[in-house]
């Protein structure tokens, strides 16, 4: 029987820590420690010491039962003695992943996380196709469970923004004002960390909104806006959630018009510099069209695993 590890950076981490999937097992790298055990799994990892593994869950005991092996790229900046781990207990056969949905920031952390997957083993993928362009990464897409379900709620706002405001204050200003003039209601919720914004017509979160929370605010939303970085073009989790939980899609990825799930009447790209207020008021208005069970399924966890091959 074959069996995969998925490999997540914590035990909140989006909808893993729920799902379920026959032969498929989801941990976190680490259990939780405190106190001095805290300092000392902190100086393990940043010397880089193999002996981090003491602070494993409990995936590194079974570590032999698993043919395919899938690491998320967050784990490894928490543990940069990760992969040269599994590499030594792993099972012989097991064919081994390092998934990034992540654009690349750090080139040069980036490319020592590259060579270390060439050292032991593992094969390296991206979501994102600019990124695996430039520097020699396989492409896979970002992926959904097609089982969550959203709660029944009643809709309270038109459009629905959860994220860090950074350095885009004025446009999600003028975005908000747009929305708030065409007589629809927009729901924009920021996370900051001390920094005080009672002048904005925002909800101000100060600490981490796990997803249950983060899901209860999209099922009382008709529509999900998404914010890109620049220079990406992968699809970022926010599409998944419009594809799989029925919400219509306002985002800035000029590459979803491309997409060949692209729906004009459940996708709207705007240009968060000049949005064009009367489109994005008839998008807003007008219903939403289900996708397919193809499209759906295309993008399953289930697929999206069966998608890493050596």
């Amino acid at each position: 029987m074959e069996r995969t590890l998925l490999l997540v950076p914590s035990g909140s981490f989006y909808y893993f820590n729920s799902m379920q999937l026959p032969d498929v097992v989801v941990f976190p790298v680490f259990r939780e420690v405190h106190g001095a055990s805290e300092m000392v799994w902190k100086a393990m990892r940043k010397l880089r010491l193999a002996a981090s593994s003491l602070f494993y869950t409990d995936w590194y005991k079974d570590l032999q039962s698993f043919s395919k092996i899938i690491v998320f790229d967050l784990t490894v900046w928490l543990d940069p003695a990760l992969l040269r781990n599994i590499n030594r207990h792993k099972n012989p056969d097991a064919k081994c992943y390092l998934y990034s949905w992540n654009i690349v920031r750090d080139k040069q952390v980036v490319l020592g996380h590259l060579a270390a997957c060439r050292k032991y083993g593992f094969s390296y993928y991206s979501y994102d196709e600019n990124d695996c362009k430039q520097y020699g990464f396989r492409f896979n897409t970002i992926m959904y469970d097609e089982n969550l379900r959203l709660p029944e709620r009643a809709l309270t706002s038109d459009i629905l923004f959860l994220g860090f405001l950074k350095d885009r204050k004025a446009k999600m200003l003028a975005l908000h004002q747009i929305i708030s003039d065409a007589g629809m209601k927009p729901e924009f919720v920021i996370v900051e960390n001390g920094n005080q914004h009672e002048d904005l017509p925002f909800t101000i979160r100060h600490s981490y909104v796990n997803y249950a929370d983060y899901l209860d605010m999209v099922s009382q939303s008709k529509a999900i806006l998404d914010i890109t970085q620049q220079g990406q073009n992968g699809f970022s989790m926010r599409v998944m959630e419009s594809i799989f939980l029925n919400k219509k899609l306002v985002s800035t990825n000029m590459a979803l018009l491309s997409a060949n799930f692209y729906d004009p009447n459940n996708i709207l790209v705007i240009d968060l510099q000049n949005p064009d207020e009367e489109a994005l008021t008839v998008f807003l208005r007008s219903e939403f069209h289900p996708y397919s069970q193809e499209t759906r399924h295309y993008y399953s966890v289930g697929s999206w695993i069966n998608r890493f091959q050596q």
